[in-house]
């Protein structure tokens, strides 16, 4: 594995910069996003600049560490945000998430200075959960709203993307600790090699949905 690790590498890294697409038409049409797009906007630019940072990092061996904090931070923030505006909660509701997320934060701030580890573990899978739930219940409000043409809206590709990322982050979470107990160069293989696909789909599902917006999105 070793001769090929630096090819396998450069691929991975390649797809993780990928993000710069929809990124970038986000940013492009940008007056044309109503208030849910331009959160998923954000979402990406911040996954385009973190997502550098990171690549940065490892190319001079250097710990980052808290990106893998920050990152499900700003997460599950940009992604209440995108949850509460589909549905139009009542206020009660929008507190009892607004608390939500401050705990969250609170936990992941108290796991980075007080443990050692690479990121926060149970904290991290927690928020692929959050994601993965709210994503299942705004694509279906989207499903049932729109009962023809729904694969000419953006949220539709964008919070399908989301979704899929998210499971897929899941199951990688979940099958890790296995595959390194079997074999750290086989979990890393495995990584590797499944780990761009789904990050270039994802995120050419997410540049299609903002590509196919023509116009000022309204909110309902």
């Amino acid at each position: 594995m070793e001769k090929y690790i630096d090819v396998i590498e450069w691929v991975y890294n390649i797809a993780v910069l990928t993000i710069l697409i929809p990124a970038s038409i986000a940013v492009f049409k940008w007056k044309f996003l109503n208030f849910p797009l331009k959160m998923v906007g954000l979402l990406y630019i911040r996954g385009f600049i973190l997502g550098t940072l990171s690549l940065y990092y490892a190319s001079i061996n250097d710990s980052h560490r808290y990106l893998y904090y920050l990152s499900p931070c700003l997460d599950i923030i940009l992604m209440t945000l995108l949850f509460v505006s589909i549905f139009d909660f009542k206020k009660e509701i929008k507190w009892v998430l607004a608390l939500l997320c401050v705990i969250f934060i609170a936990l992941m701030i108290n796991d980075y200075f007080n443990t050692k580890n690479a990121s926060g573990g149970y904290l991290t899978a927690s928020e692929t959960i959050f994601v993965i739930v709210v994503s299942i219940l705004m694509l279906q409000k989207i499903v049932l709203e729109y009962k023809s043409g729904i694969y000419k809206k953006a949220l539709l590709w964008i919070i399908s993307a989301i979704l899929i990322g998210n499971l897929f982050a899941l199951l990688i979470q979940a099958l890790m600790e296995t595959f390194s107990a079997y074999s750290t160069d086989f979990m890393q293989l495995c990584w590797y090699l499944s780990s761009p696909l789904f990050i270039v789909i994802t995120n050419l599902m997410v540049a299609y949905g903002f590509y196919i917006i023509r116009g000022k999105v309204r909110v309902k």
